[in-house]
């Protein structure tokens, strides 16, 4: 259709050259046609996916909220069960004067200093830290002349 416009038909133009141009026209009206017809299918094609893809989104959506919950049910029994086992240990914890406990069976054993905390340990091989033996006094300055 471009190179029509780029000739336009003069007043001495035959009958038949008018002819081919509406023939011309004609062809690429229906080229045309043809084109809008696809486009069409493929406008509703994807008009179809989007509904599927909304769909598949908010289950999507409502899947993770159920999982957060479950999440956060699940921390909730995490912290409720950490609760009750600290509340079992602390008697064991809190008079380590008694026999050590059957689980603590890898020779981790607690020490606890007089008015220390109940909660330091120590394993039996390792040796007891020695205090840092006082550094030596600086030499003195040579006397002035």
């Amino acid at each position: 259709m471009d190179d029509l416009l780029g000739n336009p038909v003069l007043a001495g133009t035959t009958p038949f050259a008018v002819l081919d141009i509406v023939a011309q026209l004609r062809a690429e009206m229906a080229e045309l046609r043809d084109e809008v017809t696809r486009l069409r299918k493929e406008n509703l094609d994807l008009r179809q996916q989007v509904g599927y893809w909304k769909a598949m989104h908010a289950t999507a959506t409502e899947r993770v909220e159920a999982l957060r919950q479950e999440l956060d049910q699940l921390r909730g029994e995490n912290r409720q069960l950490k609760s009750d086992l600290f509340a079992r240990l602390l008697p064991f914890l809190s008079g380590l004067e008694r026999e050590d406990p059957p689980w603590w069976n890898d020779g981790i054993r607690p020490s606890c200093p007089p008015g220390g905390s109940p909660v330091q340990y120590t394993h039996p091989s390792a040796a007891p830290p020695h205090p840092a033996p006082d550094p030596a006094p600086p030499p003195a300055p040579p006397p002035r002349p």
